[in-house]
Formats: C-alpha cells, sequence, structure tokens
C-alpha cells in the first residue's frame, strides 16, 4: 500500500473498519451508497501525545482514514455522517486507481447529543495523482499546529496566529462570509428592479471588502 503521508511507525494501525460500524448514524440510501462507492475503510495511522510526543492543546488526536472507492464518485455526504460519528478530528485520504483526494473538518462537539460532533468547516483537495500528493501532515509544535498546518495546504491560508481558537473564528468568518456573498449574487441574478439591484450590489461590495479584511490575516 503506498504511503500517502510520512508518519512515523508508532503512529500506524492498519485497521480495517467495517461499514456496518456506522449503521445507526445512516439511513437506507446512504447504506447503499457505502456499498456502491466503498471498497474497503482503512484506519492507517493514530496520532496523539502517545504515538507522536506531542503536545496537546485542543486537539487530542488526529486519525487518518483511508478509503478506496468502487467508482469516483462524491462520498461527501459519507464523509459528514463518518465525522459526526467520531469525537477526534480525521484526515480522510480517498482513494482511486492512481487517484487521491484529501479531506478534513472542523467541528465541535454536540450540545445535546453525546459522543457527537457537529462539522463546522470542510476542506479538501481536488484530485490529484497519488505519486505527486501536494499536502503532507508535519509534526511539529503540537497536534494543533500540525493540524492547522495541514489545512493551510489545503487551503493556501496561513494564519497569522497559529492557536487553534484563532484559526477556528478566521475560518468560520470566512464561510459566513462567502455564504453571504453567493446568497446575495443569486438574489441579483433574480432580482429586475435596477434600483433594487443598486442596493444589492453595494452590500456585496461591502460584504467582499469585509472578505479581503479578513484575509489578511493571512501571511
Amino acid at each position: 500500500m503506498m504511503k500517502t503521508f510520512d508518519l512515523p511507525k508508532s503512529t500506524e494501525l492498519s485497521r480495517s473498519i467495517p461499514k456496518n460500524a456506522f449503521d445507526k448514524y445512516i439511513n437506507t440510501k446512504q447504506k447503499k451508497e457505502m456499498t456502491d462507492f466503498i471498497k474497503r475503510m482503512t484506519w492507517i495511522n493514530k496520532l496523539s501525545t502517545q504515538t507522536t510526543n506531542l503536545p496537546s492543546k485542543v486537539i487530542t488526536e488526529i486519525q487518518v482514514f483511508l478509503i478506496e472507492l468502487k467508482i469516483k464518485n462524491d462520498i461527501s455526504t459519507i464523509l459528514e455522517l463518518i465525522n459526526r460519528a467520531i469525537p477526534y478530528h480525521i484526515v480522510f485520504v480517498l482513494k482511486y486507481e492512481k487517484e487521491q483526494l484529501i479531506s478534513t473538518v472542523i467541528k465541535h462537539n454536540h450540545p445535546q447529543k453525546l459522543n457527537e460532533s457537529v462539522v463546522d468547516c470542510t476542506f479538501k483537495t481536488d484530485w490529484f495523482e497519488a505519486a505527486n500528493n501536494p499536502v503532507n501532515i508535519v509534526l511539529r509544535e503540537s497536534l494543533d499546529w500540525t493540524f492547522i498546518h495541514l489545512c493551510s495546504q489545503i487551503t493556501g491560508r496561513k494564519p497569522t496566529q497559529n492557536t487553534y481558537s484563532d484559526f477556528v473564528s478566521l475560518e468560520l468568518e470566512i464561510k459566513n462570509l462567502e455564504a453571504k456573498i453567493s446568497g446575495l449574487e443569486r438574489q441579483m441574478q433574480r432580482e429586475k428592479q435596477f434600483n433594487k439591484k443598486v442596493e444589492l450590489n453595494m452590500a456585496l461590495l461591502k460584504l467582499r471588502e469585509a472578505l479581503n479584511n479578513t484575509f489578511q490575516n493571512f501571511i
């Protein structure tokens, strides 16, 4: 099996993950998608203080899952379900033939449902040739830093502050602003009245300016 990340042997697990492990979180359609799209799931690495000797501030563990696909298909819904079911941060490596895609999320514990998570932001690469992996997991400083550094490679944004709370706040602000911008752009396309279009355009310019200002918090 080709290694996606250059990680120490102390982190290696190579444990098979049965598809039915998530049955209580999925409906009939999603169960069929897991059967139709996923060939095999493997828990390949566990990054923790014990396996890496890195301190933990907010992030206690980072799991690396390899998902081998039968067909090259979008399984983002399935990934979100797995993310919700597992309280730790997960780095997914999707593999189809000689191509791979890397995906991870920011999430937090569900306020009412014990042992469930809420997904806040998703980061993922495009599909790439497995031999030309554009990102790596770098074990340095802390598990928080390691996770932030991975996300920064995917987004191309490196925060000026390296605390996890600052990183999360900035990414959520970007997500919120981008959602508002997309909503206003759709409104402008539907709007027929000229005066209303002018108002929407002015609001859109302010949001884009706010987004640009937020990007100033990145190197």
